[in-house]
């Protein structure tokens, strides 16, 4: 497998968007939109020439026109398409995915991970060298990451590859059975006793 990272800043979200959308959860660190499909998001202004890119704090992947068409007809189900404006207006040339089941890529014991007590959200931060687990690829072609990146297969790492993309990461992943992170397979079983929080 392949992780294609954008190499951009990413977009954000637009302040009054963002307020409306997010979840009821009333953890002031807990900054999830929940895995709902996004279908219209407002973003601030960004410019940007890399043709791959991610909103935010939502998980949320912008793709070009141009590599949304290579990507487009090997997207899973888990996949939801949406449009992405600015001041009201569509994102001329952008599409925005959403990934309903984004793969975690995982890093090794100095790697952080909580779970909001509140609404059960995970989040992970990847220390030390990258990789993914094999139960959680479950033979897709393409995923979203919890990076911003996507995770392509051979197939498609050979689609892309074969043109040339400004501001475009790729780079193999390794992809093995058993976390060295400490933490379990399943993260959504982690306990209070398991999590590790950044420190500042």
């Amino acid at each position: 497998m392949y992780l294609v990272f954008p190499m951009g800043d990413g977009a954000i979200p637009d302040r009054a968007w963002y307020r409306k959308h997010r979840t009821e959860c009333q953890n002031s660190v807990c900054r999830h939109l929940g895995r709902l499909p996004i279908k219209s998001m407002e973003i601030n202004y960004f410019e940007d020439t890399a043709l791959l890119s991610f909103i935010n704090g939502v998980e949320c992947h912008l793709v070009n026109q141009q590599m949304s068409g290579l990507l487009e007809p090997h997207f899973s189900a888990c996949f939801k398409k949406g449009i992405v404006t600015v001041n009201g207006s569509p994102l001329q040339d952008w599409v925005s995915y959403f990934d309903t089941h984004p793969i975690t890529i995982r890093g090794d014991l100095k790697s952080q991970c909580t779970k909001c007590k509140v609404c059960n959200m995970i989040s992970y931060f990847a220390h030390g060298k990258l990789y993914a687990l094999r139960r959680d690829i479950a033979g897709r072609k393409i995923a979203g990451t919890n990076m911003g990146g996507l995770l392509v297969d051979q197939e498609l790492h050979s689609i892309i590859t074969s043109r040339k993309w400004k501001k475009v990461s790729i780079k193999p992943l390794n992809i093995i059975d058993e976390p060295i992170d400490g933490f379990p397979c399943d993260l959504s079983s982690i306990t209070p006793e398991q999590e590790r929080s950044p420190q500042f």
